[in-house]
């Protein structure tokens, strides 16, 4: 996936290239993608979306700002927070890509 497919702007740093390779629950990070979905426009409209890698007491999350507007026009901001693993360089190395039959 291209990064211009996902993202408006970014910014990545880290000490191992500028990757940053982590594991993540799958539901985790559908439930906070939905928050951010606008199909959903009975709740309230989405306008922007700010993903950042934080801690949080000692945890490593993902976390998602949502920032929007309801019905009414007021502002709402909602906010996940997604547990992850940040894995090492080393580990990621050791990594095999999956043998899959070839598609039909």
């Amino acid at each position: 996936i291209k990064v211009d497919a996902l993202f408006d702007g970014y910014r990545i740093q880290s000490n191992a290239d500028n990757e940053i390779t982590m594991l993540v629950s799958s539901e985790a990070l559908l439930s906070a993608l939905k928050s951010a979905s606008s199909s959903n426009p009975s709740a309230y409209e989405t306008e922007d979306v700010i993903l950042k890698l934080a801690k949080k007491n000692s945890q490593a999350v993902l976390t998602f700002e949502i920032n929007g507007l309801t019905r009414v026009g007021r502002k709402v901001r909602v906010s996940h927070d997604v547990k992850i693993e940040v894995m090492r360089p080393a580990d990621v190395a050791k990594m095999n890509e999956p043998m899959c039959p070839e598609p039909d």
